[in-house]
């Protein structure tokens, strides 16, 4: 029996000492889930979370960008009005929608902040590999980029987001937890962690030559180094980030005919937009970053969920909507042909109409300027409408022959969203798209649209522009090279730099004082269907003046628009604290 006894006893002490920690039992392992323990551990998780970044920064400028989801930030301001929301009566607009602003840019309008909640979840998942990625066990040099990366992607939404609204709050880390408790921190404040974070990353990151195309780079960092400390009103050391980028021999302004398109009729501006033409590997050094956005490519828009590039329909007006009553004609007539079948610009619906500022009064006095050549601007276009119906119309040119000033007199609206000279940065080319399509002789290349072809089997020509696109170029760094020397006290500076550009434009050069209009007007000039137009006037100030000044159709503005309200939700599920709304809302 006391055998027994003895048995047990050291059988109990085994079980003691071999018995697991309660806690350390009782915490859950998960194996067959992804979990925040086990999400980000080998270097190909922490690059997938890498690329989910630049897809959401696409996703916030490029996606958003359409439509009547985020076009406020391209319309409703110097350059355009929202033309799918006027109606006209005598000649006299009727707003509304966008145009309407004291209605359109309100706290409850959720179209207006459809970008809110994309820039904010970028900041947060950029946190989470800021935040691990110095524990992971991933090479030295590989751990660097990566978090430069994530560094450059969350300083780009605080600076897109301190240019609208102002002031945010400051999220250095990864959130454990959901908070109602946020409070705002100042705009300056805002735009000087943007530059810190901007500032990190240009130290992480390659330069622009080594980084690989759709990468963040140690360039595009400095290029937005110079936009925050506009902001923060150090001119000294914004041009001194300028210079970084401008003299750094890797980058350069395109000032000869370049790419796959180069012998064919055009020139050296009309090439910067060409497919095939955005990237460094393609022989461009002008392009800071490229969002890479054309077809075919994996890291496209076109593999993330239907998501694309809408600015073919935003920019260019409707024509295949374009009736017309002309005198030798059996009432009104379609002068072009639908975009069912191949037209002028694809599928174009005419949402951005250009103000008078920008089709007529920024290029008086700019003769031989590129940017507004036939290639770029194409201010004249055959009519290709339906034969039989057209009659001698049909191959004549809208506004050399007359047939323009025809249509108005019988009672077409010329600032209507049916007619306006096409802009060729957004649109296709025949180039591009060759396979199995029959061109008419009238149907200018530039607007060549395609239709379904066992290449292209749901036809997304029709509404895209299948290009990759800008988030900055050289030329704007220049741009604000220029603006802080006129906020400087430099004009001539500015007016050198101008002068740069219009040496490549073929343009005339900048002889009188510079000051921040006047680089507005050749930010026009250059960065037309590029730069979101608002932003760039809410950033400098100049948004409710400019646009009171060139905008007939946006009316309701009052000074306190110059920055935009904060989402009404944002402010009502902070319960715990006071986010506070911006002044006027």
């Amino acid at each position: 029996m006391k055998a027994i006894h003895k048995i047990l006893a050291a059988g109990l002490a085994i079980c003691a000492l071999s018995a697991c920690n309660e806690k350390e039992y009782l915490t859950e392992q998960v194996y067959s889930l992804y979990s925040t323990e086990n999400a980000l551990v080998s270097e190909s998780d922490y690059q997938a979370m890498v690329n989910h970044l630049y897809f959401m920064i696409k996703r916030s400028n490029v996606f958003c960008a359409t439509q009547d989801v985020t076009n406020q930030l391209r319309g409703c301001n110097d350059y355009a009005y929202y033309d799918s929301d006027v109606t006209w009566t005598n000649g006299v607009p009727a707003p509304k929608g966008g145009n309407d602003i004291k209605n359109f840019l309100t706290p409850s309008n959720e179209k207006l902040h459809k970008a809110w909640p994309y820039v904010w979840d970028l900041i947060c998942n950029a946190n989470v590999v800021i935040s691990r990625i110095d524990g992971s066990s991933i090479p030295e040099a590989r751990k660097a980029v990566m978090k430069g990366e994530a560094l450059f992607a969350r300083s780009w939404a605080y600076l897109f987001l301190a240019n609208i609204y102002g002031g945010m709050p400051l999220l250095e880390e990864e959130l454990a937890a959901p908070r109602r408790d946020y409070t705002r921190a100042t705009r300056e404040d805002t735009y000087k962690f943007a530059l810190a974070g901007f500032s990190a990353a240009a130290n992480l990151l390659p330069d622009i030559d080594k980084a690989g195309d759709g990468k963040a780079n140690k360039q595009i960092c400095q290029h937005f180094m110079c936009e925050c400390n506009i902001c923060i009103k150090d001119y000294t050391e914004a041009v001194k980030c300028a210079d970084a980028v401008i003299n750094y021999p890797g980058c350069s302004l395109m000032t000869k005919r370049f790419g796959k398109l180069a012998d064919k009729p055009g020139d050296v501006y009309w090439d910067l937009f060409r497919n095939g033409n955005y990237n460094y590997s393609e022989g461009n050094h002008e392009g800071l970053f490229v969002y890479q956005v054309d077809y075919g490519n994996p890291a496209s828009l076109y593999d993330n969920n239907g998501d694309y590039d809408y600015f073919i329909r935003d920019y260019n007006c409707r024509y295949m909507k374009f009736n017309a009553k002309l005198d030798k004609t059996d009432g009104a007539v379609a002068l072009f042909s639908s975009y069912a079948v191949a037209g002028l610009c694809g599928r174009a619906y005419g949402y951005l109409h250009p103000t008078d500022h920008f089709l007529i009064d920024i290029w008086k006095g700019m003769d031989g300027d590129i940017r507004n050549s036939e290639y770029n601007i194409m201010r004249d276009v055959r009519l290709n409408g339906d034969k039989k119906k057209l009659g001698d119309y049909y191959g004549k040119w809208l506004v050399k022959d007359g047939v323009l000033d025809e249509a108005i007199k019988n009672g077409f609206e010329p600032k209507a969203m049916f007619w306006w000279p096409f802009l060729t940065k957004v649109a296709n080319t025949v180039y591009d798209w060759p396979e199995n399509e029959k061109v008419s002789p009238l149907e200018p290349d530039e607007f060549y649209g395609f239709r379904t072809n066992e290449k292209n089997g749901n036809g997304l020509g029709r509404d895209h522009s299948h290009k990759d696109s800008y988030m900055a170029r050289l030329a704007e760094t220049y741009l604000l090279r220029a603006e802080a020397n006129v906020l400087a006290g430099n004009p001539d500076k500015a007016a050198a730099d101008i002068n740069v550009l219009r040496d490549r434009a073929n343009a005339p050069h900048v002889n009188g004082t510079v000051d921040l209009d006047y680089v507005l007007d050749e930010r026009m000039r250059e960065l037309y269907c590029e730069e979101t137009r608002t932003e760039t006037l809410l950033r400098t100030g100049k948004f409710v003046e400019r646009t009171k000044k060139y905008n007939d159709v946006t009316v309701g503005l009052e000074t306190f628009n110059n920055l935009f309200p904060i989402p009404y939700d944002v402010i009502e599920n902070n319960a715990l604290a006071t986010f506070e709304q911006n002044p006027g809302y």
